[in-house]
């Protein structure tokens, strides 16, 4: 028998998908923690090739979840754009690129990135910007630990429920292990044989 579970606790739902719903860490008062993160966004995965995508995820994919934009800091945020065959090194310092004037890109929401005329082809951006509702996605590692020991050790959760592996003998013996979607590669990138 199988049994699933999520554990990338970015994954937004629908299709199908499993999901994990992580907390945010928060402040003391219960306000939410925020940081100055980067982010990078190319057409190798986060929009389409040919400029159409004026606006994208931060995440740079529909079906995963980035880190929440603090509108109010918006002013403090910087947007570079360099191109994606530029050389970079195999350590920090990463090239930074071209700053964007801010008069050309924002936020049309916490979750969204848009850039006046739209994203190019063969560049790559990268933003600084003061992100909060941070997940902690090392529970994911936590969640596959402690779903596998339930099924193997409890009749019911704290909850009550059954589980339904605890008649019939139970488990003898447990395989966990994670996968993630493949993001489709582009054309240009393909090579012989890779889907």
């Amino acid at each position: 028998m199988t049994a699933s579970l999520g554990w990338g606790a970015d994954v937004l739902p629908g299709n199908g998908r499993f999901i994990l719903r992580a907390p945010a860490p928060t402040n003391a008062d219960g306000s939410p923690i925020t940081q100055q993160i980067t982010i990078e966004l190319s057409d190798e995965f986060s929009f389409n090739e040919g400029g159409g995508d004026t606006c994208v995820p931060l995440s740079g994919s529909a079906t995963i979840a980035g880190y929440p934009a603090v509108l109010a800091e918006e002013a403090s945020g910087e947007l570079f754009a360099r191109p994606s065959d530029s050389p970079r090194p195999s350590a920090p310092p990463i090239p930074v690129g071209t700053l964007v004037p801010h008069s050309q890109w924002h936020f049309s929401d916490a979750n969204t990135l848009c850039v006046a005329g739209g994203f190019q082809t063969g560049t790559v951006y990268q933003l600084n910007y003061v992100a909060q509702d941070t997940r902690i996605m090392g529970l994911g590692y936590t969640a596959q630990r402690d779903f596998a020991s339930f099924l193997r050790n409890r009749k019911t959760d704290s909850g009550g429920v059954a589980n339904p592996l605890a008649g019939g003998g139970g488990v003898d013996t447990s395989l966990v292990y994670g996968s993630i979607p493949v993001r489709r590669v582009p054309e240009r990138l393909r090579l012989p044989g890779l889907q």
